[in-house]
């Protein structure tokens, strides 16, 4: 799913402020402090404020527009900087002299992880959990005014790889970014970057090339990383967790805390610090606390870099693409996950002390989202239905990460538009149910809550309306849901 942290809600950021103390706190230390000042990407329109007015009210409005200017300034780089060089160096020296502008390293050829680990297997430390087959039912869709996609009627498979810890030694680790780069240390050889074995560079559009943090070339399978102008941290010794959606709560509870956890229940590292993203929501921090307990935490800024003597990496437990490159969505991965790693970091939240007052905890509840993308434009209409059907209305963004937890522990049926919150779901008991309200466009990657959470045992089902307003933003639009329909689903469930 595409995950632009200018449109990231407090939903989808992890809720409120959590008011219970975690049980430990771990020593925090920021690296790179001055890069916080450099939060800005390569030809940063934000810097023209004129241009910055008309860019969101006409180019961005228009999906047309939006896509020439993109075309337009790759069309520059590709291929005006070969065919002319000379009036691509004026052309970078002007720009330069606009904005002072990190430059690009020279070229590393992009490494999976199982190469890096054939070519290096001493390298490989511990195997955290072995290959898993999961299986997925046919996902039951309601309300699609079109066919239904083919994958979605059949029942699907695929081999979750097993999640390996390794180490690298003299690496990089740039912000927002879970690509590692080790540098050449001998001018003939080529540096590399490595990249989880889930990644489709061909069918996946990174956010790093989106923010012109690298610059790809996948028919070289080569990349090229940005030099940031903040001088490198360096340590002797970490893990590294950065990610560049780590700041989604969806994608931080399916994708990185589930690997913190992996990497710290393992004794032998007990003592390593890890490395995660800078400036993280005080609800995600929470959920870090609870998990790492009182190690060593170094947070690094999206345009910080460290240098680590020895830099231990672990593969994923779970992925789904940033954004889709061509093709419709029926043809993408819709995302993977790795259930005994989501179970394993379910069962140990849910043993820790809260520190909540005993309540009585609601069985079926409805998620609010009315604000923000993928909003759900007659959620006032679909609230009093819900609410004469006896749920209980919740806004997850007034919850703190506690509450979130108790809530989908106690719950049998949620009800939600699609969004962060939906991640909770992986709290939910065996034998409840996730409904979850969609748009229906032709990439939209429905099989994605089924995915992570049907795996633990909650029915995953689908009540999918048009998108009716914000349609530039494709699959994020918002959406608005047949009220009859809703209607007979909370009454039956």
């Amino acid at each position: 799913m595409t995950r632009d942290s200018a449109h990231l809600s407090a939903e989808d950021m992890g809720g409120a402020p959590s008011a219970a103390t975690p049980p430990l706190t771990p020593r925090i230390i920021e690296l790179c402090e001055a890069a916080k000042r450099l939060e800005r990407k390569p030809l940063n329109i934000s810097d023209f404020p004129r241009l910055l007015s008309i860019y969101r009210r006409t180019i961005r409005r228009v999906p047309v527009l939006h896509r020439l200017c993109l075309y337009g300034w790759r069309f520059l780089h590709r291929h005006v900087r070969y065919a002319a060089p000379k009036y691509w160096h004026k052309f970078r020296q002007l720009i330069f002299r606009l904005l002072p502008q990190p430059l690009f390293t020279s070229t590393a050829k992009l490494t999976r992880h199982n190469e890096y680990l054939a070519e290096y297997p001493s390298l490989c430390c511990e195997t955290a959990l072995p290959e898993t087959v999961v299986y997925l039912p046919p996902l039951r869709v309601i309300g699609l005014q079109g066919k239904i996609p083919h994958r979605l009627t059949k029942e699907e498979s695929f081999l979750f790889p097993a999640v390996k810890i390794f180490e690298t030694h003299d690496a990089v680790q740039q912000g927002a970014t879970n690509l590692v780069f080790l540098p050449k240390q001998v001018a003939l050889l080529q540096g590399k970057a490595l990249y989880h074995d889930l990644y489709r560079f061909e069918t996946d559009r990174t956010s790093e090339e989106l923010h012109s943090r690298v610059l790809l070339n996948i028919g070289r399978g080569t990349i090229r990383r940005r030099i940031n102008t903040v001088p490198p941290a360096s340590i002797p010794v970490a893990a590294s967790f950065v990610d560049s959606c780590a700041g989604n709560y969806a994608h931080w509870m399916s994708e990185v805390l589930p690997r913190i956890h992996l990497f710290c229940r393992e004794p032998r590292f007990s003592g390593v610090p890890i490395i995660v993203n800078g400036g993280l929501h005080e609800n995600l921090m929470n959920s870090l606390f609870l998990v790492c307990g009182d190690r060593l935490i170094y947070t690094l800024p999206t345009f910080g870099t460290v240098w680590a003597d020895r830099l231990y990496v672990t593969t994923p437990t779970g992925y789904v693409p940033f954004d889709q490159r061509g093709g419709e969505g029926e043809q993408h991965s819709h995302g993977k996950f790795s259930p005994d790693a989501l179970r394993l970091l379910r069962d140990h939240l849910m043993k820790q002390a809260f520190n909540l007052a005993q309540r009585d905890w609601p069985e079926r509840i409805y998620l609010r989202r009315s604000r923000g993308i993928r909003r759900v434009v007659n959620n006032d209409t679909l609230e009093r239905i819900a609410r004469e059907a006896g749920y209980a209305i919740l806004d997850p963004e007034k919850l703190s990460f506690h509450e979130q937890v108790q809530y989908f522990t106690h719950a049998r049926h949620v009800i939600s538009a699609t969004g962060a919150a939906c991640a909770n779901a992986i709290f939910m008991p065996q034998g409840s149910r996730l409904t979850v309200l969609m748009g229906e466009h032709p990439k939209m990657i429905y099989r994605y809550w089924q995915s992570m959470v049907q795996p633990l045992g909650v029915a995953v089902d689908m009540l999918c309306g048009p998108i009716v307003d914000q349609m530039n933003l494709g699959i994020h639009g918002s959406i608005s849901i047949d009220p009859d329909l809703f209607g007979r689903e909370v009454m039956t469930s």
